[in-house]
């Protein structure tokens, strides 16, 4: 049998199939290996360990330094374009800034003869948001003036509404007519046809005024009312502001930037200058230590992690002015009931007391007789003016000036002062 030297053949075809397999397995796991380390170390913004050996020159002479250099750009485009990609899927988003991505270049290393340098390639150091500052202030003062005036536009359509002076219905149509009937009257005295018009004009213009006054008292309940509820709005806004803070120093406390939490709460002080006049401002005390404060009308509001919220209360001692009745004369709240002073020259009262009266609602009058020096009931009087007999039903009710509603003021909370916002 002679010798047949394939197998032998295929044996060292096979061997040097594996040999080069496995230096390709070896190239491509250490590529892998190296692009990964280059990947990580450009996501946390450092410098890969890996470029210690290309320091040593190791790899200087082969292929693997270009390829670090050009995996840390890719890397800076990538970042480039995440960025971009979040700017797009906010373009429709309330109160977002646009975000720019800050690439730099890497630590160069120094040639081996010493003579210039060479790059190492790019990375990402942080993402800013275009945002300035100077007109965030200017925007904020302005909004006060713009929500001041949309309340008044809101409040005027109403009076305007109600007075109907556009339409040929209101104030100045009522007057008219009642003067006029009361011309013909003059001209035509004994005609009882005048007589009836004018009186029916007097009642025309006396419901006017009776429906017009009703109608503004529930305007100012109704404004008082939207009042208390701008307080709970502001403090709600106060409150968001308050924890955003927080969260943005926790954030940025090694240096990064909070972008997408700060325009939160930009546009929560957006929201909060529409509603009352505002100061906010931030203030850099070094080492990372950041803090927002916010101002309602010169008093703190937000102060960084503390907040002094607002609350509505009700007036004890009312600033708006009194009522009268048809002759001037002042009127008082009793009991939940209103009086107007008795001026009757037939009755002496005494040197600090006075006398109110009122229809009762079974059409008979009612008289009390006050002390206007502790403004509180002595008692009420019967067959008035003939016999002052006080009966002793009301004594001790307090009688204060009737007003055409309760009006309120806006407080610090737990404070007693209204210094913030006074509503008259």
């Amino acid at each position: 049998m002679g010798f047949h030297p394939k197998p032998h053949f295929f044996f060292e075809k096979k061997k040097q199939k594996t040999f080069n397999f496995c230096k390709y397995k070896v190239f491509v796991h250490f590529f892998q290996k190296v692009a990964g380390e280059c990947a990580l170390a450009h996501m946390r913004g450092a410098e890969p360990h890996g470029l210690n050996l290309l320091k040593t020159g190791d790899y200087m002479r082969s292929s693997f330094f270009e390829f670090h250099v050009a995996v840390s750009g890719l890397m800076s485009a990538q970042s480039g374009l995440q960025t971009v990609a979040h700017n797009t899927a906010n373009a429709a988003t309330r109160g977002f800034s646009r975000q720019v991505a800050q690439v730099r270049a890497t630590t160069p290393l120094q040639l081996f003869n010493g003579r210039g340098m060479v790059g190492t390639g790019s990375q990402v150091f942080g993402v800013i948001q275009i945002r300035d500052v100077f007109l965030d202030k200017k925007f904020w003062g302005a909004q006060p003036t713009l929500g001041e005036f949309n309340a008044k536009r809101t409040q005027l359509s109403i009076n305007q509404a109600v007075l109907s002076e556009l339409n040929g219905t209101g104030l100045s149509s009522v007057f008219n007519r009642f003067f006029d009937t009361l011309q013909d009257l003059i001209g035509v005295a004994g005609e009882n046809i005048n007589r009836t018009n004018l009186i029916m004009s007097a009642e025309s213009m006396s419901t006017f005024f009776k429906d017009t006054y009703e109608t503004f008292l529930k305007q100012q309940r109704d404004i008082n009312g939207e009042i208390a509820a701008i307080v709970q709005t502001i403090n709600s806004i106060g409150g968001q502001i308050h924890t955003l803070n927080e969260k943005i120093r926790i954030f940025e406390v090694n240096g990064d930037n909070a972008n997408d939490l700060r325009d939160q709460r930009a546009l929560l002080v957006d929201d909060l200058s529409r509603l009352v006049n505002i100061e906010a401002y931030e203030r850099d005390f070094g080492n990372g230590d950041k803090r927002f404060f916010v101002k309602i009308n010169g008093q703190d509001f937000v102060m960084n992690n503390n907040i002094r919220l607002l609350e509505v209360r009700e007036r004890t001692a009312q600033h708006n002015a009194e009522l009268f009745d048809a002759n001037g004369n002042p009127m008082y709240s009793v009991g939940g009931n209103v009086y107007t002073q008795h001026t009757s020259s037939a009755v002496t009262v005494p040197d600090g007391q006075m006398i109110l009266t009122r229809t009762h609602p079974n059409g008979a009058p009612e008289f009390i007789l006050v002390n206007t020096v502790t403004d509180r009931v002595i008692g009420t009087l019967t067959n008035l003016p003939n016999d002052l007999t006080v009966n002793t039903n009301l004594a001790g009710s307090s009688v204060t000036p009737a007003r055409s509603t309760k009006p309120i003021d806006v407080y610090r909370n737990g404070e007693d002062n209204s210094g913030m916002y006074d509503i008259y």
